[in-house]
């Protein structure tokens, strides 16, 4: 019976012996498949007659179905049955049976054998067969064509395509398009124009199809200046051409002609469809145009278009680039399906922008919705977890992702290597990159970025240096992290190395490497070598102004810091937040707070001020420029004050004595529970020490020991300085004693503390114990030495050290230890030896001669006081001090009306004194006490009562020492009002009995006071402990510890 009419006549005309030799031909080249889990031999020949085979039955029902002569319908499917599930084995044992029926030549069935091998990946046996059978038509030679370009082996396929034109087989549009997408994707522009010839030449430029893919060849291959004139020259264009062109310039970043192209599109009245709006709203995003992008949203809207999956990933994507998350969120949420892509942009946008806690909030409702994440997602949501340093939630992803079969990603494990450095798990990240199986450049370079981040600078070398043993070759980010980490190290040898090798590789010319290599060089100090860098760089951006400003600016050449700030505004560029920081630290270096002023107004037109860093720096330009109030306006600005704004403004307070206001912001910074640091308890116990609060001293050092700051060295030193200066040596020395190492700075604060005492010994036997741990004295150890030697009148011991510091030590002296010899000198009563060192080393500076004149008062030297007060005044005439001391000198030799005409000629000319305070610490509260305040009842009768008892013990007040023309009862009244005896009464007040009362003054004693406190310390039976700018008095039974020479 014959089947389906020819078959029968194709089957008896079938050439036996070409039928035996396929065979022996295919069962060669089928030798490596796997064995068939059901051969043809297990078929059991009783079975019952089956259905008719369809292409949806089993791989056993495919060879039931042929074991014996089949229909063509059925032989068909069973070849497209191999073919869609791509069973090899089983299209082995179908091309056998069908050769044994001589099937294999049908012409019906020999072009499909070639494609069923092609499907099933199995290229050689394809081609075999292809030789083999010899007379196929077009379909076949283009299925083997696909099947050597998807294997990769394109040249392959283009020699097959060279053999169907030499064989004149008929190419048809799909073999071309076939070709000419190989061309694209592997940039074979050559082959490309071979087959744009052809294409002309066999008449198919007119083919739609056809000249959309050679148009998109182009477009990838091409500058895209020929791509345009393959477009234009187009006979028809539709909206795949236009979308094809939109697409390449996107894709190239010619954002501008992409949308330009997508106008001219719409002017000729094409729709744009579904992948048209993607692309555009891609070109979009890189074209930062935001206005057009919302325009094309509309006109999404309008078409319906907002649904697609494409579309609406687009639209998400461009809102979240340009940082508008609420936009990006309310479209995903309109979606009704939202898959990966769609979360994974949003995830995006939140990561880059922030918040990234909402970065995580997506992801984990993404988990909810079942949505599976893909590695980008991965990688999307542990930057976000880098960026909190959530390292508890990086952790759990990473669980995730392993579990997921994300272990091996790279893209993935350089994402978790990037979280884990940024929450400074160094280690978990290194253990990440140890488990890759691919160390990429991002791995490397992410893990060395980490470790030079977290100051570990040595382990970023040390990755640098194996990533290049390894053959990585570093790439411009790598680089600059490796620069940092020699900048952070000050390695200049290791900087000027790399510098070679980014030179070698071409690199050093990069923006990123120049303005690392200046900032390195500046780091390093090498600051003519980080200027060779700027000024050889090609291009120059803000970071690299910024590097050599910082650079300027770090080692003490604030105006040339400044210049460079001034050029990169004239080239118009607008400085970053750390340009400006690093401007206004050199305004507060070298004092010019009308310049800082000015830099302020230029950051806050841009809102800039409450940056962090550069608010910090603000307060700390004005409160070292002594404008504490502008300081505490800009704190008081800021969203949000890190330890670095408390610090500067109490610093600022502390060096302008402003030590109440900097306890104040103290308890403030307590109050909203801001952790206090080494730096600020350093400055904390300064403020103690300079207004004597010794009960606030100790409550903060009982602080330092809970948190284990007593290791501190700089916070050591300041508990020194803060006991000595408060009068309490013995906590002073104590301290040192405990301290596990000491250094200069130790040993100075508590020679400080003897020399304020006047106890000059002391002060002499600490420098002998610094000697005996081989502490080399430095200049200002001299000036503690000389200052003790001057306070307890020890000359021989002083000339000795003034002589020996220059021979020994070979350390120069300075106008301090001049002036402190002339003040030993002068104390010494060699008052006209001093005048002659002051005329001849220092006849121009001031401290000399206010020294020499403060002694002409205590030996009553009217003469040589009256040419030092000239000399003084010649030199600054706005200075009261040298007013007072002179006056005090006519008063003291018995003429208090040249006295009175000093004082009056004062007034008149405009010199200002400055106020009279003193401070006292009661119950852990600070009082502070002005000259001339009016007392309350109490206090002024505690004076009254201790005026009495004066009087009592022989003592007049001396009303010489008041110079206003007034009364003597006035006077009397007047001297009551000093500051130091308000604070006494108050203390006198408010104390129990016998306790120490201690009183800082923010002035020199006047003589009147002195005698007074001496009465008092022996009427009340009390220690009186005050400090004013001269020294430590400790008044006890009628006598003071600086024997009156103060």
């Amino acid at each position: 019976m014959l089947l389906e009419g020819s078959l029968a006549l194709d089957i008896t005309t079938a050439n036996d012996t070409c039928l035996r030799s396929e065979q022996c031909l295919l069962e060669r080249s089928l030798h490596a498949f796997r064995p068939v889990s059901v051969p043809i031999a297990s078929v059991p020949s009783a079975l019952p007659p089956g259905p008719t085979f369809h292409e949806r039955n089993s791989p056993f029902d495919c060879l039931y179905a042929i074991r014996e002569l089949p229909s063509i319908k059925t032989a068909i499917s069973a070849i497209k049955f191999c073919a869609r599930e791509k069973q090899p084995d089983y299209a082995a044992q179908v091309y056998l049976q069908l050769c044994s029926f001589g099937l294999n030549v049908c012409k019906p069935l020999r072009n499909e054998l070639v494609p069923m091998f092609v499907e099933c990946g199995e290229l050689v046996a394809a081609k075999q067969v292809f030789e083999a059978i010899g007379y196929l038509d077009s379909y076949s030679w283009t299925s083997l064509i696909c099947g050597l370009i998807n294997r990769g082996c394109t040249e392959d396929a283009f020699q097959l395509y060279q053999s169907m034109n030499e064989n004149n087989i008929h190419v048809d549009n799909f073999t071309l398009v076939v070709l000419l997408q190989a061309c694209a994707e592997q940039k074979l522009i050559t082959r490309g124009r071979e087959l744009h010839t052809d294409i002309f030449i066999k008449g198919l430029d007119e083919d739609i199809f056809v000249c959309n893919t050679l148009l998109g060849m182009y477009a990838k291959c091409c500058p895209l200046m020929e791509a345009r004139l393959v477009f234009d020259t187009l006979p028809k264009r539709d909206v795949v051409s236009w979308t094809i062109l939109i697409q390449g310039y996107a894709e190239h970043e010619s954002c501008e002609e992409a949308l330009t192209c997508f106008e001219e599109m719409e002017g000729e009245g094409i729709s744009p469809n579904a992948v048209t709006f993607s692309c555009i709203l891609k070109a979009c995003c890189s074209a930062e145009t935001l206005d057009t992008g919302r325009g094309i949203h509309i006109k999404i809207m309008l078409k319906g278009y907002q649904n697609y999956p494409s579309v609406s990933n687009s639209l998400i994507s461009m809102y979240s680039k340009f940082g508008l998350l609420s936009e990006a969120r309310k479209i995903l949420s309109d979606l009704p399906s939202r898959g990966c892509v769609s979360w994974t942009s949003l995830i995006a946008g939140y990561a880059e922008h922030g918040p990234a806690q909402e970065a995580i909030n997506c992801f984990d409702e993404m988990l909810k919705e079942g949505v599976s994440p893909d590695a980008v997602t991965f990688a999307c949501s542990l930057k976000a977890c880098g960026n909190l340093r959530a390292i508890e939630k990086g952790r759990y992803i990473h669980k995730l992702l392993l579990r997921k079969g994300f272990g091996k990603n790279i893209v993935v494990g350089n994402a978790l290597i990037g979280m884990y450095a940024k929450c400074g798990a160094l280690k978990e990240a290194e253990d990440v990159f140890d488990q890759l199986s691919l160390q990429d450049c991002v791995s490397w370079t992410t893990l060395i970025s980490g470790y030079a981040e977290y100051g570990c600078s040595d382990r970023a070398i040390h990755f640098f240096e194996q990533m290049c043993m390894q053959g990585v070759a570093p790439n411009t980010v790598t680089l600059s992290c490796a620069l940092k980490a020699c900048a952070d190290m000050e390695d200049l040898a290791k900087g000027r190395s790399i510098h070679s090798q980014s030179t070698c590789s071409g690199l050093d010319g990069d923006l990123l490497i120049s303005s690392s290599l200046i900032g390195m060089y500046a780091s390093c100090g090498a600051l003519s070598e980080a200027q060779k860098v700027f000024d050889k760089a090609a291009d120059k951006d803000v970071v690299s102004y910024t590097a050599l400003i910082t650079g300027y600016c770090k080692h003490g050449f604030s105006q040339e810091a400044l210049k460079y700030f001034d050029y990169m505004h004239q080239q118009g560029l607008f400085p970053d937040p750390m340009a400006f920081a690093c401007s206004l630290k050199a305004c507060s270096d070298i004092g010019a707070l009308d310049r800082g002023r000015e830099i302020h107004l230029a950051l806050a037109e841009r809102g800039l001020q409450k940056v962090g860093c550069v608010g910090n720096a603000l307060i700390d330009m004005y409160s070292k420029c002594g404008s504490l109030s502008e300081a505490k306006e800009v704190f008081d600005a800021l969203e949000s004050r890190d330890i670095v704004s408390w610090t500067s403004l109490i610093s600022g307070y502390v060096e302008h004595g402003l030590s109440c206001e900097a306890l104040r912001c103290y308890e403030k910074m307590q109050e909203e529970n801001v952790n206090v640091d080494a730096i600020i308890y350093s400055c904390i116990l300064n403020a103690c020490g300079s207004i004597g609060a010794i009960q606030k001293g100790r409550e903060i050092h009982r602080l330092i020991a809970e948190e284990e700051f007593e290791k501190d060295q700089s916070v050591c030193n300041s508990l020194i300085s803060m006991y000595a200066r408060c009068g309490n040596l013995t906590d002073a020395r104590d301290v040192l004693d405990t301290m596990p190492v000491r250094d200069l700075s130790s040993w100075s604060s508590m020679m400080k503390g003897y020399c304020l005492r006047h106890d000059g010994i002391m002060a002499l036997c600490c420098f002998e114990d610094m000697q005996k741990e081989g502490i080399n004295p430095d200049s200002q150890t001299f000036t503690c030495l000389l200052t003790a030697c001057s306070h307890s009148s020890l000359l021989s011991k002083g000339l000795h050290f003034y002589k020996l510091m220059k021979e020994q030590y070979d350390v120069i002296p300075t106008l301090e230890h001049h002036t402190c010899v002339i003040d030993l000198l002068a104390r010494s009563g060699r008052l006209y030896e001093a005048e002659k060192m002051v005329a001849m080393l220092c006849p121009s500076e001031e401290a000399p001669w206010e020294a020499l004149l403060a002694a002409c008062k205590t030996f009553n030297e009217r003469e040589l006081g009256l040419r030092c007060f000239q000399q003084l005044i010649a030199l600054n005439s706005e200075d009261s001090s040298s007013f007072t001391l002179m006056a005090d000198t006519y008063v003291n030799v018995g003429n208090p009306v040249d006295g009175q005409y000093l004082e009056f000629l004062r007034r008149h000319g405009g010199v200002k004194k400055k106020p009279a305070t003193a401070v006292i610490e009661v119950n852990d509260e600070i009082y502070e006490f002005v000259k001339g305040g009016t007392p309350n009842k109490d206090i002024s009768a505690v004076l009254e009562e201790l005026q009495t008892c004066a009087k009592q013990e022989g003592h007049l007040p001396n009303v010489d020492n008041v110079l206003k023309l007034v009364s003597d009862n006035e006077k009397e009244g007047l001297l009551c009002e000093h500051a130091e005896k308000l604070a006494i009464a108050f203390g006198l007040l408010n104390t129990p009995e016998g306790s120490t009362i201690r009183v800082t003054k923010n002035l020199r004693m006047c003589s009147e006071c002195h005698t007074s406190s001496k009465i008092i310390s022996k009427v009340v039976n009390r220690e009186i402990i005050l400090r004013d700018t001269c020294c430590i008095h400790h008044f006890k039974d009628g006598i003071c510890s600086c024997g009156d020479m103060f």
